[in-house]
C-alpha cells in the first residue's frame, strides 16, 4: 500500500480541537469507504477477526475495504479521540509477535482499536504499553505507518514504530508527514523560521529592490511531494 498525506491540528477561536489530514486514495471509490461502528460493536486488534473485544466507544472515519476487517486510516470516536494513520515507509519497525499479556495488533487496525477502547490521549499512551504492532502484508506489501492522535485537550501525541517497540511523542507540534520520522520533521522545520503567512516588507540592496509579494513563501520548495507541505502548515498554524 502506497500513499502520500499529511495530517495537522489546530485550535478554533471558540475553543474547539479539530484534527484534519490530506487523503491520497488507495484504490477505487468502491474500496474507499467512511463507516460508522456503534458502541458495543466487536473490534478485532487483526485483519481476520481474531480477539475482538466489545467496543466502548462508537466512531467513524475513512476506511479501506477488501482486505479483512476495515483498515481505518482516520476518524473519531464518540469521546472526541480522532487521529490520522499516515505512510511512513523504510521506517517502520514492527515486533515479530506479541509479547505474553500484550495484544498484537495490525498496524491498519490500531487506529479502530484505540477508538472503540480509548477517550483520550491519556488513555491511548497507556493501551499502548500493552500493544505490539505485529503486520501482516497487504497484496504481498508491508503497511509501513505511524500516527497522530488528539483530543478535546487540544494535545497531539505522535506513535511511530521504531527498534526497540513504539516511540511515543507528547506534546507535538501537532503536524505530521510522511518520512522521514517525526524528530527529523520536527528538526527540519528549523529551515523555516522565517516562513509566514504574511506579506514581508520590501529589502532594499544596493541596486535592487525586492518585492513582498509571495515573498514570505520563497523558503519553502516547490514541488508536489508531502514534505515542504509541513513547513507551510506549521507557519499557517503556529
Amino acid at each position: 500500500m502506497d500513499f502520500g498525506c499529511s495530517s495537522f491540528t489546530w485550535r478554533t477561536e471558540d475553543g474547539r480541537h479539530l484534527l484534519g489530514r490530506t487523503y491520497d486514495q488507495f484504490g477505487d471509490l468502491t474500496a474507499n469507504r467512511v463507516i460508522s461502528v456503534p458502541q458495543g460493536m466487536p473490534c478485532a486488534p487483526g485483519l481476520h477477526g481474531e480477539g475482538a473485544a466489545s467496543g466502548e466507544y462508537s466512531y467513524t472515519g475513512m476506511a479501506v475495504l477488501g482486505f479483512g476487517e476495515p483498515i481505518l486510516v482516520d476518524g473519531v470516536n464518540s469521546a472526541g479521540l480522532m487521529g490520522a494513520l499516515l505512510h511512513f515507509p523504510e521506517y517502520a519497525v514492527y515486533e515479530e509477535s506479541a509479547d505474553p499479556g500484550r495484544t498484537a495488533v495490525h498496524p491498519g487496525r490500531l487506529l479502530a482499536w484505540l477508538f472503540s477502547q480509548c477517550a483520550s490521549v491519556e488513555e491511548t499512551v497507556e493501551a499502548l504499553k500493552g500493544i505490539a504492532l505485529v503486520d501482516e502484508p497487504i497484496q504481498g506489501k508491508p503497511l509501513p505507518a505511524h500516527y497522530i492522535l488528539s483530543d478535546k485537550t487540544g494535545e497531539a501525541v505522535i506513535i511511530e514504530p521504531e527498534e526497540g517497540g513504539l516511540s511515543i511523542h507528547r506534546e507535538t507540534i501537532g503536524v505530521l508527514t510522511n518520512s522521514p520520522d517525526y524528530r527529523w520533521q520536527r528538526t527540519n522545520l528549523r529551515n523555516f523560521v522565517g516562513v509566514t503567512n504574511l506579506p514581508k516588507a520590501p529589502r532594499l540592496s544596493p541596486g535592487m529592490r525586492s518585492g513582498s509579494s509571495g515573498s514570505a513563501w520563497a523558503a519553502v520548495p516547490a514541488c508536489r511531494g508531502t514534505i515542504p507541505l509541513l513547513p507551510a502548515l506549521s507557519a499557517w498554524l503556529l
